[in-house]
């Protein structure tokens, strides 16, 4: 056999590290404690080269050993596709443009609060006058 698995993959391989993920972390420190100058701490994968990408994590530190409060703001480097809802969509969901994951679950609500789930099949929607135009209106 051969001891060389093209599907075995090392997680190296798979996932990107920790860091690749972020586009930024904003750390900010007590001000009751702290300076405005020194309580503001602001991580930017933009000014980071790719050998310190390679990381799992980073390290603050911060002077004195007083306990105080922090706020970490994480901000993931990550951007669905957006879609745009036709104008009777729109107004059935209250969503005029989002990530596909929002519509459905937005159209998931609609179906739900309005009973129209199939009793008999769970994976069927029973379509009311409201949603055969919308599905009339993106067939044509």
């Amino acid at each position: 056999g051969n001891s060389n698995n093209s599907n075995t993959l090392s997680p190296a391989n798979t996932y990107p590290t920790f860091l690749k993920c972020l586009k930024t972390v904003l750390v900010e420190l007590d001000p009751l404690i702290y300076p405005p100058n020194e309580a503001t701490i602001l991580w930017q994968k933009s000014t980071m080269s790719d050998i310190m990408l390679q990381s799992d994590g980073f390290q603050i530190f911060r002077q004195g050993s007083r306990r105080c409060d922090v706020k970490i703001v994480i901000n993931p480097d990550y951007c669905p596709q957006l879609y745009t809802c036709s104008p009777l969509l729109q107004n059935l969901l209250g969503v005029s443009t989002s990530c596909m994951a929002t519509i459905i679950v937005a159209l998931f609500n609609y179906v739900q609060s309005n009973g129209l789930m199939n009793p008999e099949a769970a994976d069927e929607i029973i379509l009311n006058d409201t949603l055969k135009k919308v599905f009339e209106e993106e067939c044509d």
